[in-house]
C-alpha cells in the first residue's frame, strides 16, 4: 500500500482525533460561559422549561430513528430494489456508523463527569465547570458530549457511505446532519443543558467513528486489490459502465467481506 493511500484515512480520522483531544487538553471554558450566558437571564435559563423546546427535544429523535430503519430496510431488502442504487454494504456502513456514534456519545456523556450550565456555580448552580477527565467510568455529572446534536451529526455516516458513488446523495445527507445536528445542539443550548463546546465535541467525535467505520469497510478492501484507483467519482449525468459494474459486485459481495 502506497503511503498516500494511507493520508487519506490518516486525515480523515486523525484530524477530529486531534482537534477533540485538543478541546479536552485546552477547554475554552472562558468561551463557552460568555457564549452560553447569551441564554441566561441572570437568575435562569428561561427557554429550560420551554413547551416548543421540549417537544422539539423529544420528538427531533424520530426523524433520525426513520432514517436508520429506513437504512435498515435497505440493507435487508435493497437487492430487490436496484433502481435505489443503494447497496447492501453502503447501506450498513452508513447505519454502523450511526449507531457506533450514538454509543460512543452516550458512553462518554455517563463517563466524563462534565455538569451542564444549568448546574454550574456560574448560571445559579452548586458544582464548577468541569471538563471532561479520567478515568472514564460511570459518575455524576453526564453533560459532555451533546447528546442531542449527535442525534444530528451521527447522520454525517452516510457522507462516507455514499460519497463514492452518489456524490449528490451524500452531499445532501451531509448537508442535513450539519443542520440538523447544529439545530438540536441550539436547542439544549436555549435549555441550559450543555455548552457550545459541548457540541463541537460531539460533531468532532461523530466524524472521526464516522470515517473510520468507513475505512473500515471499504478502504483496506479496495486499496488492497488496487480497485481504488478505477473507481469512478458519481457524475451529475448518467452513471459510468464502471460505476455500474462496481455497484453489482458490491451487491453481489458478501457482507462480511466488508467486516473483516
Amino acid at each position: 500500500m502506497s503511503r498516500g493511500s494511507l493520508t487519506v484515512p490518516a486525515l480523515e480520522i486523525g484530524i477530529p482525533s486531534g482537534l477533540l483531544a485538543l478541546l479536552v487538553l485546552v477547554h475554552p471554558t472562558m468561551i463557552d460561559t460568555a457564549l452560553e450566558g447569551l441564554f441566561y437571564s441572570g437568575f435562569t435559563f428561561p427557554y429550560r422549561e420551554s413547551e416548543v423546546l421540549l417537544l422539539i427535544h423529544s420528538h427531533a429523535k424520530i426523524l433520525t430513528e426513520a432514517v436508520l430503519i429506513a437504512t435498515l430496510l435497505l440493507a435487508a431488502f435493497g437487492d430487490r430494489f436496484p433502481k435505489l442504487r443503494i447497496t447492501r454494504p453502503e447501506a450498513l456502513c452508513a447505519l454502523f456508523g450511526a449507531l457506533l456514534s450514538l454509543l460512543a456519545v452516550a458512553w462518554l456523556k455517563k463517563s466524563t463527569g462534565v455538569y451542564c450550565p444549568y448546574e454550574t456555580i456560574p448560571f445559579g448552580g452548586a458544582f464548577p465547570v468541569f471538563v471532561p477527565s479520567l478515568p472514564f467510568e460511570a459518575r455524576p455529572g453526564s453533560c459532555w458530549p451533546g447528546g442531542f446534536a449527535g442525534t444530528g451529526y451521527c447522520l454525517v455516516s452516510f457522507w462516507f457511505a455514499f460519497r463514492d458513488r452518489r456524490l449528490r446523495l451524500a452531499r445532501a445527507m451531509l448537508a442535513f446532519a450539519l443542520l440538523f445536528g447544529t439545530f438540536c445542539g441550539t436547542v439544549q443550548l436555549a435549555r441550559g443543558m450543555h455548552f457550545p463546546s459541548h457540541n463541537v465535541a460531539t460533531l468532532l467525535l461523530d466524524w472521526a467513528v464516522c470515517a473510520s467505520v468507513y475505512h473500515a469497510f471499504f478502504r483496506k478492501r479496495i486499496l488492497g486489490t488496487g480497485a481504488e484507483s478505477a473507481l469512478p467519482r458519481a457524475s451529475a449525468g448518467k452513471p459510468l459502465r464502471a460505476e455500474a459494474a462496481y455497484s453489482v459486485r458490491l451487491a453481489r459481495a458478501p457482507a462480511r467481506d466488508f467486516l473483516r
